[in-house]
């Protein structure tokens, strides 16, 4: 490890001379040195400890080789029993979503139906009426059941997927224009920049490596 001692007091004695900002060209050149610099230190880091490196790795192979069918076996134990617990639990969970997306559907349809009596009664002259009506048809909720299933020696966390399945009902507050920054930023890396897009700030952003 005497190699790895010199090294280590000579990086820091390299590091000591590193500048705490950039405002000169003349700076910025002799940074790019030093990066250079920091290559070599690199290099010569690989060099001393390539031999400890192999031995580990070799050592680790050999753990890895007696022991991976075990370690396999666990996995895929585990994978199977995870598999037709959760293939179970989502089975319920389906069960209580429909079961809910029903019971929303037929206060939904019940709620229609009561806002059309009202505007009758409106037609008729029973605005009274026709307002509690409205009221009533407002205050309608539909219960839905929460119901989770609890298994001993499991913990579950739950991932929630959605299905459009009425897009007419959907609230207007959920519906909105997305912008596609993805195919903004392939339009300007393409362009190098260089065209500009309405609504849109380009910000050169540059990284540095030695060469």
């Amino acid at each position: 490890m005497k190699d790895g001692t010199s090294l280590a007091q000579e990086l820091e004695q390299f590091k000591s001379g590193l500048l705490p900002e950039i405002t000169t060209m003349e700076q910025a050149v002799e940074a790019g040195a030093m990066l250079k610099s920091c290559q070599a230190y690199e290099n010569k880091f690989k060099e001393v400890t390539k031999p400890m490196a192999d031995s580990i790795k070799k050592s680790q192979d050999e753990f890895k080789k007696l022991f991976a069918p075990i370690k396999q076996n666990i996995e895929e134990t585990k994978k199977q029993i995870k598999s037709v617990l959760e293939t179970y639990i989502n089975d319920r969970a389906y069960e209580v979503a429909m079961e809910n997306s029903q019971r929303v559907q037929e206060i939904t349809d019940k709620k229609s139906d009561m806002y059309h009596e009202a505007l009758i009664l409106d037609q008729k002259g029973c605005a009274l009426e026709a307002d509690k009506l409205r009221q009533s048809a407002d205050l309608m909720c539909p219960s839905v059941n929460v119901e989770s299933l609890t298994i001993p020696c499991i913990a579950q966390t739950p991932i929630f997927d959605i299905e459009i399945i009425q897009p007419d009902e959907v609230p207007d507050q959920y519906k909105q224009v997305v912008i596609n920054e993805k195919t903004i930023k392939d339009f300007v890396k393409n362009t190098k920049g260089e065209i500009q897009i309405p609504g849109v700030l380009i910000k050169k952003r540059i990284t540095v490596k030695s060469r």
